[in-house]
């Protein structure tokens, strides 16, 4: 039988946490955790054998780890790599914009599509090969660059005071061995800070809840030398606790009515439109103004034809979560309609936000058709042959022919 001081050994802890990261890494087929994991296993291996290190040595293990990043991004997830290298290409537009204010905390989500559709509005890049990355997109895949967006200067200089603070526990927890609880908070947090330079973490309740628990404990390892130690204990955690709090005060008091909707969107994806709208009947009153209900109200209204009254909260749900989905939705609600002029800015939109898929590239050329507008249908049918075709399908082969077959006869 295993002895407690057995059990809370520090070095096997220490291990048995880096390799409990590796396990989660693998199976989240996460890249971004592994890369933060290889950094704490390197540091540990590195401080626990310094004194066999000498720099030629520490210079390996850098090359070692350099390489094995760029191994990572090169050829493990490819498209995935290069997508994201488009979305900082075309977020650095953003900054360019609005570096100094910001665009406002959570209105990346609402922002980007927009200047990914200006982007492909220009030129011939709709059928470049980052067409075929682009995506509806809400998370820039770097909660730091993401947050100097939403922030401006002020959140430029709070993320400079944090890695400020995390280089400093580095040297700290390096040249000094710390308490099983600080190496726990250490071993807790570096790989989720390393994990965020490459994707959107924060925005997890499970990770926020790791880093509240386990950030405060790294300030206090590196404070607590100073006086009133224990007020600064009770205060950062306050803090931490209370940022927790607000960030997801809507899921925590409200538990009850996304449950509700959760289940309408369920009933609604299994063809149940109306059982679906008399269960979001039940709880407008506390999640209306939510855009997930917006959307989920919306669309379950253009099933079941009632477009007129789906188009405002179409509208309403593109305001916070535009989509290529979305404004095809509310391109149809208007051509049914016959607001012709309307449907053809918005799916426009709809291929300009997502240049690779062929649905609004469909409806547009079967809209030229319907208003007899013979050249601009004639350049969206060789449009659609010349669309290269990311993920084949019976329904893309149906579109091309159809395209095809407007031009030959």
């Amino acid at each position: 039988m295993l002895s407690p001081k057995l059990i809370f050994n520090k070095g096997i802890t220490i291990w048995f946490l880096i390799t409990l990261w590796f396990i989660v890494s693998v199976i989240l087929n996460s890249r971004s955790l592994l890369v933060g994991t290889l950094v704490v296993l390197l540091f540990y291996i590195s401080r626990e054998n310094k004194h066999i290190l000498n720099r030629r040595r520490v210079y390996y293990l850098g090359i070692f780890f350099s390489v094995s990043i760029i191994l990572l991004a090169c050829f493990y997830k490819q498209d995935s790599s290069r997508g994201r290298v488009l979305i900082y290409k075309i977020s650095s537009g953003i900054f360019l914009d609005s570096g100094i204010y910001g665009i406002g905390i959570g209105n990346f989500k609402s922002t980007y599509l927009h200047y990914q559709q200006k982007y492909f509005e220009s030129g011939e890049k709709n059928y470049s090969e980052e067409a075929l990355l682009a995506d509806n997109t809400y998370y820039l895949f770097n909660d730091y660059f993401q947050f100097v967006l939403e922030v401006g200067l002020l959140g430029l200089l709070v993320v400079i005071l944090f890695w400020t603070l995390i280089v400093r526990a580095f040297v700290s927890f390096y040249k000094l061995h710390k308490n099983l609880a600080e190496e726990i908070c250490f071993i807790a947090v570096i790989p989720l800070v390393f994990a965020a330079l490459f994707n959107h973490l924060f925005e997890k309740v499970a990770v926020q809840l790791i880093f509240c628990l386990t950030f405060p404990g790294i300030i206090y390892s590196e404070f607590r030398g100073r006086h009133k130690r224990k007020v600064l204990y009770i205060t950062v955690y306050l803090t931490f606790f209370l940022i927790f709090l607000f960030n997801n005060k809507n899921l925590l008091l409200l538990r009850n009515s996304y449950n509700q909707l959760e289940e309408a969107q369920i009933l609604a994806s299994s063809g149940y439109s109306l059982e679906s709208l008399d269960s979001l009947e039940h709880i407008k009153t506390s999640v209306r103004n939510t855009t997930a209900y917006q959307l989920t109200y919306g669309q379950l209204l253009y099933n079941i034809h009632r477009y007129r009254d789906a188009l405002p909260f179409l509208k309403n749900a593109s305001a916070g979560l535009p989509s290529s989905d979305l404004y095809l939705l509310i391109g149809l609600c208007n051509k049914n309609l016959k607001a012709y002029d309307a449907a053809e800015y918005y799916l426009k939109s709809a291929i300009m936000m997502t240049p690779n898929r062929f649905s609004a590239r469909s409806e547009l050329l079967s809209l030229y058709i319907l208003r007899n507008k013979q050249p601009e249908a004639k350049e969206m049918a060789l449009d659609i042959l010349k669309l290269p075709v990311k993920i084949d399908s019976q329904k893309v082969q149906e579109i091309k022919g159809i395209a095809y077959k407007y031009l030959t006869s």
